[in-house]
């Protein structure tokens, strides 16, 4: 797991723009 590739890489930053949108569904959400 402490394998730093090209493919872990954009995966990470895959997985955070989707927490990103999913935390601004809930703040949305809340207002």
């Amino acid at each position: 797991m402490e394998m730093k590739t090209d493919s872990n890489l954009s995966a990470h930053q895959r997985t955070s723009r989707f927490l990103i949108f999913y935390l601004n569904k809930i703040y949305e959400g809340k207002q």
